[in-house]
Order: C-alpha cells, then sequence, then structure tokens
C-alpha cells in the first residue's frame, strides 16, 4: 500500500509539474517571439531616392534627372547641410534616409553616395 500511496504521488507531482513548467516555457517562447516584433516597430525602415542635388533659395533640394521637378527637399542631422551636400551640387547621388514631412517633401537624410559626376538622365542602349 505504500508502495501505491508513494508512487501515485509521485505521479501526481508530476503530472502538476509538468503543465506549470511547459506554461513557463510556453510564456518564456512566446516572449522571445514578442520582442523582435517590437524591435522592428522601434527601427524606421530607411528609404532611398535618387536624383541631382541643387541648392534653392539657400536649401538643398533633390530633383529629377533634368533637374526640372522637384523630389524632396533635404536636410540632415549628421552634420551641417553645407558640409554634407555642397560638393554634390550638380551630381547625380542616391540618399538614403526617411521622409520627415510629408507636407514640405522634406527628407532627412542619414547617407549619401555618389552615382554621377553628373545629372543627366540614364542613356538607353539601342540594340
Amino acid at each position: 500500500m505504500k508502495k501505491f500511496t508513494i508512487v501515485g504521488m509521485l505521479s501526481v507531482g508530476l503530472l502538476l509539474g509538468a503543465p506549470a513548467g511547459q506554461k513557463s516555457g510556453a510564456s518564456d517562447a512566446s516572449q522571445k517571439k514578442a520582442a523582435p516584433k517590437s524591435q522592428k516597430s522601434n527601427r524606421q525602415v530607411q528609404e532611398s531616392l535618387t536624383g541631382c542635388v541643387d541648392e534653392q533659395d539657400g536649401k538643398y533640394v533633390l530633383l529629377d534627372d533634368h533637374m526640372l521637378k522637384k523630389l524632396a527637399n533635404l536636410e540632415t542631422s549628421i552634420a551641417p547641410s553645407q558640409d554634407v551636400f555642397a560638393k554634390h551640387v550638380g551630381h547625380k547621388v542616391t540618399v538614403r534616409g526617411n521622409k520627415s514631412s510629408e507636407q514640405e517633401n522634406m527628407f532627412k537624410v542619414a547617407s549619401i553616395e555618389e552615382v554621377a559626376a553628373v545629372c543627366a538622365p540614364a542613356q538607353e542602349t539601342k540594340e
């Protein structure tokens, strides 16, 4: 009878212990899964724009290849605008960053990469 009681108590203990362990394991797993989602929402996805840098009314802008249509007003927090954009005026560049204001079409530049030393539409190749 004692053996039955001990075995029964052990079985009950194991049964009660297993769901508790599973619950904490499940909640740990769900917490691990939830963490990357919250981390992703905190990061903004960077966009990129390609065009020609120009200076208009003392501010820097990104224009299309024909230098006719304004794509965005440029701003930066990595250095003074003069230091970042002045050397690229008249050049074709790709800027990476985020839109900071829809109304003003403002693009906050995190990085800038020169594509070509001159602004001109891409040449079509004839076969």
